[in-house]
């Protein structure tokens, strides 16, 4: 598909959902508008589940028509972000990566807690695969299989499987197809990862802060980004990190690191 025509008020919904992309902010934004049609350009590693879901929801009900636009990633709560965007108008560039999987969560305390917070995250996957099988006509089953296994899609794929309209081609957009991407989209995909990627390999950090205080080195970051980049290329199934596994797998995580995220 071209470049779709952009009329009307732009958002540009970047960054951690939660954090950079709070429901609050979009609220006042949409109503600011009216009932106006709106294009959203969505770049995000995902973030709160339950603010994701505000999000939907806020641009789902919206009175006009929402083009969504992923520029570089959809990836966990992002994704369900997405789905908001009306008939026809789920766009995603040759480039981008979605990505689904469960909810999740830390708890502490006894059994029964636990118990009660691995029911709520059921729960909440149940509503989120619901979505996605409200936007591609498969059922919710089909989508929460996929959760589980954290399935990511390159955009021609997430058309194929109903969770995107079309790829968007055109001069500003790399073609689709087997391309490697080139050094501004390893840098893209970098800038959305850092924060998530620091909360999964350093525990208890957030935005680059351990629990006392002290910031995370530079050599605590690219251990993270490294022990990243080597699971990425571990994953073998279609779909899931096609666009890690090829660079890593050619110059391995070292250089891989080096491209996306820009530490020597």
């Amino acid at each position: 598909a071209p470049v779709p025509t952009v009329a009307g008020p732009v958002l540009h919904l970047y960054g951690e959902v939660g954090w950079d992309i709070r429901a609050d902010d979009l609220a006042v934004s949409l109503g600011q508008l009216g009932g106006q049609d709106v294009t959203v350009y969505l770049s995000s590693p995902g973030g709160e589940a339950a603010s994701g879901i505000d999000c939907y929801s806020l641009l789902a009900r919206h009175g006009g028509q929402v083009t969504v636009i992923v520029d570089a990633l959809a990836a966990s709560a992002a994704s369900v972000i997405a789905m908001a965007a009306s008939p026809g108008k789920l766009f995603v560039s040759a480039a981008s990566l979605l990505m689904v999987h469960e909810a999740w969560t830390v708890t502490g305390g006894p059994a029964s807690d636990h118990r009660q917070a691995a029911d709520l995250l059921d729960k909440m996957s149940g509503n989120i695969a619901s979505i996605y099988a409200a936007r591609s006509g498969l059922p919710a089953a089909r989508w929460l299989t996929a959760m589980e296994a954290e399935t990511w899609y390159t955009g021609p794929e997430a058309v194929d499987a109903g969770l995107a309209d079309a790829v968007v081609t055109g001069a500003a957009v790399s073609p689709a197809g087997d391309e490697e991407l080139s050094d501004s989209d390893f840098a893209m995909i970098g800038a959305m990862f850092r924060g998530q990627i620091l909360a999964m390999a350093v525990p208890g950090s957030e935005r680059g802060f351990h629990p006392d205080g002290t910031p995370v080195t530079k050599a605590e970051r690219r251990a993270a980004f490294e022990a990243y980049a080597r699971a990425q290329a571990r994953r073998k199934a279609p779909g899931n990190g096609q666009a890690f596994n090829a660079v890593s797998a050619e110059a391995g995580a070292s250089e891989f690191v080096k491209r996306v995220f820009g530490l020597d």
